[in-house]
């Protein structure tokens, strides 16, 4: 039960000393240099070939989401869900002063923008 009184006391922490507005203003600047990454991804997760990446970048994309590459038919939410994460993985390589949590925060707002003005 500790762990949990810790978990819960890091929460309250990361919101009460303001680190989490800050970590928001920070994804909210990284949305508009996040949504080639979300465009690259998504174009990735469609084709399943490297379009605009890096012959390494590809490497390490196929290594790290194997189940992507399987041949197994993906429902629509799993491929917008890899697209994702691949987009927040190449956002974060081009910026590595993010972290993880800020990089997918930039990637979803700039998804989301992407998605509204189509």
């Amino acid at each position: 039960m500790n762990w949990l009184k810790r978990l819960i006391g890091s929460i309250s922490a990361y919101f009460r000393t303001g680190r989490a507005a800050k970590d928001a203003q920070t994804a909210l600047e990284y949305v508009g240099r996040a949504l080639p990454y979300v465009k690259i991804a998504a174009d990735l997760v469609v084709s399943l070939k490297p379009t605009q990446v890096d012959d390494l970048a590809w490497t390490a994309i196929k290594a790290k989401y194997p189940s992507l590459f399987d041949g197994r038919v993906k429902t629509q939410d799993e491929m917008k869900a890899s697209a994702l994460l691949i987009a927040s993985d190449l956002l974060k390589a081009k910026y590595p002063e993010l972290s993880t949590s800020v990089a997918r925060a930039a990637v979803q707002l700039a998804y989301i923008d992407a998605k509204a003005a189509a």
